[in-house]
């Protein structure tokens, strides 16, 4: 057997050990991949966030501008609302969900 092992640079391994192994990987290949579109996932939404926010700043400062009419006061103020409800709040909620997956998953490796 040393023969065979040494002629043919062959390693012999316990089929256990080597369904772990391969297991394993696989694994290890699925965690890195899972990682890695919760990474862009997170980039996407922040993106998104920052986007969001940006229009909710300018709506901002057009009610703070003290030419801006009282009628309209009351739809911009609206809208702002209806930005930080429907938009922001669950931006947040998101970016929130995806850095805790990643932290829970980097803990357990």
């Amino acid at each position: 057997m040393s023969d065979l092992d040494s002629g043919l640079n062959v390693k012999l391994v316990d089929q256990d050990e080597l369904e772990s192994s391969l297991t394993k990987k696989a694994n290890d290949a699925l965690i890195a991949k899972e990682n890695e579109l919760d990474e862009k996932r997170l980039q996407k939404t922040t993106q998104e966030l920052d986007k969001v926010q940006k229009k909710v700043s300018a709506l901002e400062t057009r009610l703070k501008n003290p030419r801006t009419k009282i009628s309209l006061r009351r739809q911009l103020k609206d809208e702002i609302e209806w930005f930080q409800e429907n938009e922001i709040a669950p931006l947040l909620q998101d970016v929130k969900d995806i850095k805790a997956r990643l932290e829970a998953k980097s803990d357990s490796a």
